[in-house]
């Protein structure tokens, strides 16, 4: 009985600490994406939209596209 205890609160524990690292990894990447828009500022008129346009890209697009290019 106790080794089932013990099994429980070790997976809830590994459950909290993977939701952790998943809003630790999405609010680097907002003040990421913050540093970039200010980034956008400086560059000519000409490449601002597709400068704000990288910036812009969802977390969830940024996840994506980051896990495609480490399966290949």
């Amino acid at each position: 009985m106790k080794k089932i205890h013990n099994l429980v609160v070790l997976l809830a524990g590994l459950l909290v600490l993977s939701t952790l690292a998943a809003c630790s990894s999405q609010a680097w990447y907002q003040g990421f994406q913050a540093r970039q828009r200010q980034l956008c500022l400086e560059v000519p008129s000409a490449e601002y939209t597709a400068c704000m346009e990288r910036a812009n890209r969802s977390y969830e697009n940024y996840r994506r596209e980051r896990e495609e290019r480490y399966e290949k």
